[in-house]
């Protein structure tokens, strides 16, 4: 524009050649943006070589400082040419008659444009190319008005400057917004800022306040040989400043740096710009360049708010990291918890489970992830859901057993859920936590059932020890009589009664005595399937009375384990005694066997026994005292069989478990190891 505006004055008011100058005000520079009739050297000179307030006293820094035209009429002789007057005067092989106009804006001059009519034109021709007022009166009014343009153009390249820088910057904080990295943050920051600045090199300086120090991180553009173990003190000028009082730092002329940098080109020019995290400086930005012009106002502004988002950026990845670390470790406190995890929202979708929970209910996290829990937990796994719809609904914890059928084992589950706020107390969802106590509830029941039966032993080999002399005596006594009187008739059969009655004291005496002592084991290799035939084959008078159905179904044709022999067949006669004698006439009694991984590696380490009828079942509140010590439902019968037969498992660390609907029959689960 200042070259067309230029170009059309020469033309229309008749000058020989012309020139327009633009302040620099931040380097005090008068800068050539145009000219017009100027021979190629002279153009070169004047366009390559800028004015400066300090360093050259001539005619164009006069009239730029000025605030109305300067006109002279005779440039290479007068009272008030300098040297350098005299010096741009010869670059330019003379010059003519000069008219300098000032551009004009808001009240300040911005720059000039002058003109020129050769002397020797004025005197071919008198009069005809003398700059009159009139000349300088049109060219001010014509100025006056291209100022206004020429300030409009100079705004608008210094905006589509600024708007470049910041679409830029845009695109870079995209860019880096993703890296979640610290070394290639560190690395992509310092290539982006060479990038935006142009600048030569640069180097990256971690700070740490505390110690007042500062090493260097990283570099670009400097001489292979440079050394990169630098370590420095930041009380030291300039890091100081930039460090401690968080305030950029430009040297203009390096050469001219009243102190030398330890990284840094020989000359040209040098910024330093805090990168600020977490209100402290984390680490200072170097950009150099040769060029001692490159960081202008605008390329300062620019880096400043590049600072500022790689500030935000690297307090970004921290935060990622330790989110990251945190979400770790919840991870793994999350995978090692022995209780299952089960985290929903607010409104019951569930966000996570741990892999105790996908043991326990045969899932995957990837299938159950996002979806409402009470589509996961439904039909004979509702109560869950209903324990945590609850804890949504009243806002309170709530803890309750519930039993889970999980394949063809019953599970006793403790269901735990908590209410979840945030951190404004607003209901945010439920953490469920589930445990199996299944074993823990057997191996309590047991444990009760072992000691109820070691104090019941304990009282009962007292009472059958005070009971068994009194008997030995009525016993004696009675044979005596009987000898003595020769009892006949009525009489004798009397006294046969009451000797029958002692013999069947006697046998519950030592099946107390029995009972209240350790039971002595032998142990042998057998098959657990050929003790289930023998006890099956033992049976087959009270089978046929009731024309009962025997069902024997192996998973494997043998099944071998370390046991006492005998006291197994002992248990199996007895429970198939009592399913017999449980089951209705023509009814079915079923005896499965199968391979168990008894221990938590999955491989087979014991053997599951079922035996199952069909009969009238046990009433629920009776279920916790089978086992008890002389608690039976018979009319006949000490009430020790299941009480032994408990024993007998026990020792042989194995379990018992009976499952059984009133009216619909009874199960009796025999657990043994191999």
């Amino acid at each position: 524009m200042l070259s067309t505006i230029l170009n059309n004055v020469l033309n229309c008011f008749e000058y020989y050649r012309g020139v327009a100058y633009l302040w620099d005000k931040e380097k005090e520079n008068l800068v050539c943006h145009g000219t017009g009739g100027l021979s190629e050297e002279s153009e070169k000179i004047i366009r390559t070589k800028p004015l400066n307030v300090n360093r050259h006293d001539c005619i164009e820094i006069r009239a730029a400082q000025s605030s109305t035209y300067t006109y002279i009429e005779d440039p290479t002789n007068g009272p008030n040419l300098t040297k350098i007057d005299l010096k741009i005067s010869h670059q330019h092989g003379g010059r003519g008659s000069l008219l300098f106009v000032p551009l004009r804006s808001k009240g300040e001059t911005f720059g000039i444009l002058g003109v020129e009519r050769y002397p020797t034109q004025v005197e071919s021709y008198p009069g005809q190319f003398e700059i009159t007022e009139k000349n300088i009166r049109s060219l001010m009014l014509f100025v006056n008005h291209a100022s206004i343009a020429i300030e409009n153009a100079r705004l608008y390249a210094q905006n589509a400057r600024k708007i470049n820088y910041l679409v830029r910057l845009q695109e870079i904080y995209r860019e880096l917004n993703v890296i979640m990295d610290m070394d290639q943050l560190t690395e992509d920051i310092l290539d982006y800022a060479l990038s935006l600045s142009q600048a030569s090199s640069g180097a990256i300086w971690c700070c740490d306040p505390g110690t007042r120090r500062a090493h260097l991180r990283l570099l670009r553009g400097y001489p292979s040989s440079q050394r990169t173990d630098i370590r420095l003190s930041l009380d030291q000028h300039p890091f100081k400043e930039v460090c401690h009082e968080q305030r950029l730092a430009l040297i203009p002329e390096l050469t001219k740096c009243a102190y030398s940098l330890p990284v840094s080109p020989l000359k040209g020019s040098t910024i330093l710009i805090p990168i600020t995290y977490e209100d402290q400086t984390a680490a200072i930005l170097q950009l150099d360049h040769r060029d001692s012009s490159i960081f202008d106002e605008t390329a300062t502004e620019v880096l400043k708010i590049y600072a500022s988002q790689v500030g935000k950026l690297i307090e970004n990845v921290k935060l990622y990291k330790r989110l990251l670390s945190e979400r770790r470790f919840i991870d793994n406190v999350m995978n090692s918890a022995g209780v299952g995890i089960l985290i929903t929202d607010a409104k019951g979708k569930i966000l996570s489970i741990n892999p105790k929970i996908e043991e326990i209910f045969v899932t995957k996290s990837s299938e159950v992830i996002g979806k409402p829990a009470d589509v996961i937990f439904s039909g004979d796994q509702r109560a869950i859901f209903h324990i945590i719809r609850e804890t949504m609904r009243k806002k309170k914890d709530t803890e309750k057993e519930v039993n889970f059928v999980q394949k063809e084992d019953e599970l006793i589950l403790k269901v735990n859920s908590f209410v979840v706020f945030d951190g404004d107390k607003r209901f945010s969802g439920v953490a469920t936590l589930i445990q199996d106590v299944t074993e823990t509830k057997r191996l309590s029941e047991s444990l009760r059932r072992m000691e109820k039966m070691a104090a019941i032993g304990t009282m009962a080999a007292g009472v059958a020890h005070e009971l068994r002399n009194p008997l030995s005596g009525i016993f004696t006594t009675i044979q005596t009589l009987t000898k003595e009187l020769a009892c006949t008739g009525e009489q004798k059969l009397e006294m046969d009664a009451v000797l029958e009655e002692v013999d069947r004291m006697e046998t519950l005496i030592q099946e107390i005595l029995r009972f209240s002592k350790p039971l002595p084991l032998t142990i042998s290799k057998g098959d657990i399937n050929a003790v289930l035939k023998k006890c099956v084959a033992a049976l087959q008078d009270k089978i046929k009375a009731k024309r009962i159905r025997v069902l024997c179904e192996a998973q494997d044709e043998t099944a071998y384990l370390r046991a006492d022999m005998d006291k197994i067949h002992q248990v199996f006669l007895n429970l198939l005694v009592n399913a017999i004698e449980a089951s209705e006439e023509g009814g079915t009694v079923e005896i499965h066997s199968r391979s168990i991984p008894f221990s938590n590696n999955g491989r087979p380490k014991g053997i599951e026994i079922q035996v199952t009828d069909h009969g009238v079942g046990i009433p629920p509140d009776n279920l916790s005292k089978i086992f008890d010590p002389f608690f039976t439902t018979k009319n006949y019968g000490t009430g020790l069989g299941l009480t032994i037969c408990a024993k007998i498992i026990e020792e042989h660390n194995g379990e018992i478990i009976v499952k059984s609907e009133n009216g619909r029959g009874s199960v009796f689960t025999i657990r043994l190891r191999k």
